[in-house]
């Protein structure tokens, strides 16, 4: 997964150089950027399931993050 803002950004583009990893996801409350993978404002919403989850969110947010990742044995960084 992939998220938005400044980092995620930062993020999003060291994955695209990278052979091993594939962005099939991102959470944002705000889509306001053009991507190739689906944005969602809530992660329960997420249809696609990641092997691991990289979290650079507040952490009012995280605490959504890390439930789902909890439920679903996803691993998270």
């Amino acid at each position: 997964m992939a998220w938005i803002g400044k980092m995620g950004q930062e993020v999003l583009n060291q994955a695209n150089l990278s052979e091993n990893f594939c962005v099939i996801g991102g959470i944002d409350k705000f889509d306001a950027n053009k991507n190739s993978f689906p944005v969602y404002s809530d992660i329960s919403k997420m249809e696609e399931v990641p092997d691991v989850i990289i979290d650079f969110s507040v952490p009012e947010a995280s605490i959504n993050v890390l439930e789902y990742a909890c439920q679903k044995n996803i691993p998270v960084v």
